[in-house]
């Protein structure tokens, strides 16, 4: 069975993207918790990146993302 990638979406804002991760998460049915265990980071850290905090550390967004 192939995989799609899905279509493209602009980000301009920290509030985009962390609203993009959480509608992604979801849709995979994980919390919270599971996705911060699969990164190797803390919830706090996932809880912030969902809610767009401005001030998160741009390269731990980055490796965290692919």
């Amino acid at each position: 069975m192939a995989t799609s990638t899905p279509p493209a979406t602009l980000v301009r804002t920290s509030q985009e993207l962390g609203a993009l991760i959480k509608q992604v998460r979801q849709s995979q049915a994980l919390l919270q918790s599971d996705v911060a265990g699969l990164a190797g980071t803390g919830n706090r850290f996932i809880v912030d990146l969902e809610r767009g905090k401005p001030t998160l550390q741009l390269q731990k967004v980055l490796e965290h993302s692919t």
